[in-house]
């Protein structure tokens, strides 16, 4: 089946229910079997980089079940995420604990490299663009404007990102990196951490601002060592604790 026929078929089979909020994203279900799934339209030159996330297994990344390229766009069927985004967590309850800020950080950050290590950017990490399901799992969503790293540009072709949370970078200065991503994460860290009125400890202070560098070389190198940072702060925490909890007795 070539892709023309494939994005016919996936358009047809999976019936669209209504929209989800942004454009071109909509609840959709499969006429074959009545599951619920999410149909997003994206543009065909982001299919090249779902054709390798969808090798990745992994539950803090969004379940990727098909995709097919049209002539004018692509078509994408994700698996439905029953639960809120941290964007949608802070409006509504405003308060995360700071161990929680913490862990969920580093399960972003373990699929993360995975994903970087794909030769994929994901260019659009923001506070709504990660979820908390139901169960507790946090998840990693979507890849829309994500792009494949190529070593002999100077700088990317189109200038996308959300504002606030994109870096530098992003507008054109140079081209995006693992670094980029690294830059947003220090963005949501930091955001995470003024809403729900956490008190940021002097060493999860330094990560933030070490993620944050206008300069992509002051920046951590990659996610490993941003989640050995984030882990051994996390440690740290834990420690201060049992000694105050000791000192209790």
């Amino acid at each position: 089946m070539n892709q023309d026929m494939k994005y016919g078929y996936l358009d047809e089979t999976y019936e669209t229910i209504c929209p989800l909020g942004e454009q071109d994203i909509f609840l959709a279900k499969n006429r074959d079997n009545g599951r619920i799934f999410v149909k997003k339209y994206v543009a065909a030159s982001v299919i090249p980089v779902y054709e390798k996330l969808i090798a990745i297994r992994n539950e803090h990344l969004e379940n990727i079940y098909d995709f097919a390229a049209g002539e004018e766009r692509g078509i994408l069927i994700t698996g439905y995420i029953s639960g809120i985004s941290v964007q949608q967590y802070l409006e509504y309850y405003g308060v995360f604990a700071e161990e929680r800020v913490k862990d969920y950080m580093a399960d972003i950050l373990e699929v993360l490299g995975q994903v970087h290590a794909l030769g994929i950017v994901h260019r659009d990490i923001t506070a709504g663009n990660i979820m908390i399901s139901d169960d507790g799992i946090v998840k990693l969503i979507d890849f829309g404007i994500a792009r494949e790293v190529k070593k002999e540009q100077g700088k990317d072709t189109v200038v996308l990102g959300t504002v606030g949370y994109a870096a530098p970078e992003q507008y054109g200065f140079s081209q995006t990196s693992d670094k980029s991503d690294i830059y947003s994460i220090g963005i949501v860290l930091k955001e995470m951490c003024q809403k729900s009125n956490v008190s940021a400890d002097e060493k999860l202070k330094d990560i933030i601002n070490k993620c944050t560098q206008l300069d992509p070389d002051n920046r951590f190198q990659n996610v490993k060592q941003l989640k050995s940072a984030l882990l051994q702060c996390r440690r740290l925490e834990e420690e201060n604790k049992k000694f105050k909890q000791a000192q209790m007795r």
